[in-house]
């Protein structure tokens, strides 16, 4: 188990989440739950338990990121599209092995 909420957390987490735009738009890609939580698991990358964790450097810089990106778009609010938009930007992640193995290119989801 993990002591750290990573980037993968945030992607699994976007797709479980009904009506979030990040969740449209990778269902655009044909990505589901169950497929992105399967190639984690292939990964072998720690979920967590539910209690209260810490961020990962790189969720906190997704989160910065998210911020940059809403503002921008103008926008005044963090949403999912923002934070999908973050974790894009970043190199090397977790997020980012699991979209590879799904065969996503970053740059077509942006």
């Amino acid at each position: 188990k993990s002591s750290e909420i990573d980037t993968h957390h945030i992607l699994l987490g976007m797709l479980r989440e009904e009506g979030c735009i990040a969740r449209r738009v990778m269902s655009d890609f044909e990505i589901e739950y169950k497929h992105a939580k399967k190639v984690v698991d292939a990964q072998a990358y720690p979920t967590t338990d539910k209690q209260l964790l810490d961020l990962s450097a790189e969720v906190k810089k997704t989160l910065e990121w998210a911020v940059h990106e809403a503002r921008q778009l103008g926008h005044h609010y963090i949403g999912s599209e923002h934070l999908l938009l973050g974790l894009l930007r970043q190199k090397d992640t977790k997020a980012l092995t699991v979209l590879d193995e799904l065969d996503i290119n970053p740059q077509d989801v942006r």
